[in-house]
């Protein structure tokens, strides 16, 4: 909301109320100082005082984000403090106290906000502006890490492994200026075990909990790569060590008292995956269960949960914990993971086809190019006897996945069952020079004898 800014009794010495407004509100305080610079009965003197009180103000408030930045993710700032630090700073420029230092946090502030935005391009132009103006200082190097870090493509592409080298020249950058800075040893560990160096993260990862013991966030990322490591006493230690430090951070006052606590319930969702992973069923269940008793909406642990009691058998709690998930708009992926989960429940679990394909076809309303969703549905019209629309969804299938063989093979089956003996034989050829296994070309090969001069 815009910050209305209240008038100031002209009885009062004004500069003494001026400070007072600049003091809670430096934002609301600009127009207060413009229209004292326009009034023709203030003296200079008050207008200069005033000026240097509103700039210092602007400088302290944008500063307190700053530091709350600097401090690393266990506090991070929101979207909405960047925005307001970018607006201190450039509220800052218009004061005759204005330096390139206020021009180049400005420029950070709004890069970073834009980062959350998405507007990669943005960031970037904004973060390298910061960065020619001021130097010297890690934050924007940081930040500009990020924005490369979060443009990495999902699928093969030449720009990966330009975006990651951006992304990890950009944090070492950070820590050329702030060596013992926590947050970009943690970018970095992201950064490289985004692309499978593991060895390289749990050294930064390391590197990192030595800087700052004191966040918890830093042994359970690290816990959670041991966990892809296949390390589970390693990331079960660390989970532990997590949950040992946020609860005497809780008890300390370094965090406040909040709920949802997201930060202990992630941990107590890790600890219920390792057990899980064990094979520790009603272990897992248990520290599923604490996790939403800290964070009630966490999709992570609801969607564990719903699979862990499916797996026992019916269970109308684990559908509601998936329904939960879908309907909720806080994480988007796992949404369509709880719907293909349950489509999966109603297929193998409760035995209905008909309840299962209308969960796979809402996930390709929402996701077209599932390549799950499309197979499944392809399976249970083929099963059906629903031919053509099991040849619709294999073809859509093969325009996504056109190296896949047991998609051209199913393809081909469809394919012959409708009479469509060119389509298939041609599909069953592609198979049989896909598939590795002499049992896979063999079984194809007498597929493709059947419909071949048809």
């Amino acid at each position: 909301m815009p910050h209305q800014a209240a008038p100031i009794p002209m009885q009062q010495d004004p500069p003494d109320a001026f400070a007072e407004q600049a003091n809670r509100d430096p934002l609301a305080a600009v127009s207060v100082y413009e229209r004292l610079k326009a009034d023709p009965n203030t003296s200079n003197a008050t207008k200069d005082q005033a000026a240097e009180v509103l700039h210092l103000e602007l400088a302290e408030h944008g500063q307190r984000i700053l530091i709350k930045y600097l401090d690393g993710e266990q506090q991070a700032p929101s979207r909405a403090d960047f925005v307001d630090g970018g607006n201190y700073f450039e509220a800052a420029l218009g004061l005759p106290q204005a330096s390139a230092f206020d021009e180049s946090r400005m420029w950070f502030f709004k890069g970073r906000a834009a980062i959350f935005d998405r507007q990669y391009a943005d960031a970037v132009a904004s973060l390298e502006r910061s960065i020619i103006l001021d130097p010297d200082h890690a934050y924007a190097y940081n930040a500009l890490g990020i924005a490369y870090l979060e443009q990495v493509p999902s699928d093969p592409d030449p720009r990966r492994h330009e975006m990651y080298d951006r992304a990890v020249n950009a944090f070492n950058d950070a820590l050329r200026f702030a060596p013992n800075w926590a947050y970009p040893h943690h970018n970095l560990a992201l950064a490289f075990s985004e692309q499978g160096d593991f060895k390289s993260a749990e050294s930064q990862y390391q590197d990192a909990m030595k800087h700052a013991p004191g966040y918890s966030y830093l042994p359970y990322n690290l816990g959670v790569l041991f966990q892809r490591m296949h390390r589970l006493d390693d990331a079960e230690r660390l989970y532990k060590q997590a949950l040992d430090q946020a609860d005497k951070n809780y008890q300390r006052g370094f965090v406040p008292p909040v709920f949802p606590w997201i930060e202990r319930a992630d941990i107590l969702n890790g600890l219920g995956t390792v057990a899980a992973a064990r094979n520790k069923s009603s272990e897992a269940e248990r520290y599923y269960r604490y996790a939403l008793g800290d964070a009630t909406g966490l999709s992570a642990a609801k969607y564990n949960l719903a699979v862990l009691l499916s797996a026992r058998g019916p269970s109308p709690e684990a559908v509601d914990l998936w329904r939960q998930n879908i309907n909720s708009t806080d994480d988007p992926s796992l949404a369509l993971a709880s719907r293909i989960a349950l489509a999966k429940y109603f297929d193998e679990v409760v035995r209905s086809r008909y309840m299962a394909a209308a969960e796979y076809l809402d996930v390709i309303k929402i996701a077209s190019d599932n390549l799950v969703a499309r197979r499944e549905l392809a399976r249970i019209y083929t099963s059906e006897q629903r031919f053509q629309e099991a040849y619709d969804q294999l073809t859509a299938l093969r325009s996504l996945s056109s190296d896949d063989p047991q998609i051209a093979e199913d393809f081909a089956d469809v394919a012959a069952r409708l009479g469509r003996f060119s389509e298939a034989a041609k599909a069953y050829r592609e198979a049989a020079i896909g598939f590795h296994t002499k049992k896979d070309r063999k079984r194809v090969e007498r597929s493709l004898k059947s419909v071949d001069g048809n």
